[in-house]
């Protein structure tokens, strides 16, 4: 807590975050993937039906519940409630929708994968699973339909995978041809939180429990 104290409450810095890709979607395939995780997602597409959404019908029925029981999984509380949920799902809908991708198993939501392009680069940008279907490798399928779709989208070349802890890096993604790139970023805290932080001096509870 100390370093991390001494990293985000200083200055705005410029540096470099560890970020994952997915280059060249043109010639994605099979082949990008190590034997094992080919083989899973082959299933996977054996097991589930996948489609890409065209209408939010399907996630107001069931996403919500999917969403809330992933978090609850990982111990944490969604961002949002129900009724915000629903409201910005219909909104987005009623713009320019992102790729949605879904995963069924018997008309029951497995898990979906949203994901957006800016010019030819594409995000990926949230997957959620449900806990009842998290041993049955529904994610591969999802990633396989999305970075496939976004391979035939013009003008699409890459597809940006988030980012990484240093250390840290997602061995998954990197699995199914994903590669790990440097990225500079802009990294800091804002003013107000930034102050708040300096006033508690968390390092110097740290230090004194460490000397303790």
């Amino acid at each position: 807590s100390a370093l991390a104290y001494r990293a985000m409450a200083a200055e705005p810095v410029t540096t470099t975050f560890p970020y994952t890709v997915f280059r060249d979607l043109a010639a994605y395939g099979e082949h990008s993937m190590n034997r094992h995780r080919a083989r899973d997602t082959r299933q996977a597409l054996e097991r589930y039906e996948y489609r890409m959404l065209e209408d939010p019908d399907l996630l107001h029925a069931q996403g919500w519940s999917v969403m809330r029981d992933a978090y609850a999984f990982r111990g944490t509380r969604p961002p949002v409630d129900e009724a915000t949920y629903r409201r910005q799902l219909t909104a987005v809908f009623e713009g320019k929708p992102p790729m949605i991708v879904v995963a069924l198993s018997d008309g029951q939501l497995a898990g979906y994968l949203t994901s957006y392009a800016t010019g030819s680069e594409a995000t990926v940008e949230k997957l959620y699973i449900s806990p009842s279907f998290r041993d049955d490798r529904v994610g591969l399928g999802l990633y396989w339909v999305t970075l496939t779709g976004w391979a035939s989208a013009p003008g699409v070349r890459n597809a940006w995978a988030g980012g990484t802890m240093p250390g840290g890096v997602d061995r998954f993604k990197m699995s199914i041809g994903a590669v790990l790139e440097q990225v500079p970023v802009h990294a800091g805290m804002r003013r107000a939180i930034r102050l708040g932080y300096r006033v508690l001096k968390p390092d110097a509870l740290s230090l004194k429990d460490l000397h303790a």
